[in-house]
């Protein structure tokens, strides 16, 4: 099983972006991951199952938490800074619009049954950035009474593409279970049980842990 992502697509105005849509990768991140895809798919055969899964960015709550996604990003901004602060808004970024148990539950799915080899996207709500924003800017205000302002600011991330995973729910039928809604406010009971403290720090963000670590990483000969 292989975990590439739906950030391959890059940017695209189709109303509606299926697995067979040309990939159209923009930073390295989603290049490399695009490229491997047809190395497994070389090994697939009668003898080794193989299929690429094409998923959602993570949202939610996790025991290896990340703060450097759109969903976890702005619901940190907004409990903490009292804030929120978006870059752009208008891009449907359904990256970020899958539950972190959504996908754990996409993985043990195709562990645990048959499928047909191939490319499935793993994603639920088609959001705009801006409307993510609004959604917390409404948690908030109804669990804590805070009025939070939300800053848009100009974006060098031009991704925008809206998903459809048919193709996995009608095929396989898998449904997904788990809302943008529930990351937002599983995100909110941890941090009021304060269990996720220092969320600004670097460790919350894998570039900038890479980067901290760039000397270590450069020690590995990788010619």
């Amino acid at each position: 099983i292989y975990a590439s992502t739906c950030s391959v697509y890059g940017v695209s105005d189709q109303p509606e972006v299926k697995e067979d849509h040309p990939l159209l990768p923009i930073t390295d991140y989603n290049k490399f991951k695009a490229l491997c895809e047809p190395i497994l798919n070389n090994y697939v055969d009668e003898n080794f199952h193989g299929v690429t899964i094409r998923p959602a960015t993570v949202c939610g709550y996790s025991e290896k938490m990340r703060f450097d996604l759109t969903v976890n990003i702005l619901t940190n901004f907004a409990f903490n800074k009292g804030f929120i602060k978006v870059f752009g808004g208008q891009q449907k970024r359904p990256n970020c619009n899958i539950h972190i148990m959504d996908l754990c539950r996409v993985f043990y799915f195709f562990l645990k049954n048959d499928f047909n080899p191939g490319n499935y996207n793993a994603g639920f709500e088609n959001l705009k950035i801006i409307d993510i924003a609004e959604m917390i800017k409404s948690l908030m205000k109804t669990r804590y009474s805070k009025d939070i302002e939300i800053k848009i600011e100009a974006s060098s991330d031009p991704r925008s593409y809206h998903i459809n995973s048919d193709k996995i729910k009608n095929l396989l039928n898998f449904e997904f279970k788990y809302k943008v809604n529930d990351a937002i406010n599983d995100l909110l009971n941890e941090f009021d049980k304060g269990n996720l403290k220092d969320s600004f720090e670097e460790k919350w963000s894998n570039i900038s842990t890479l980067k901290k670590n760039k000397n270590f990483l450069e020690s590995f000969d990788l010619n």
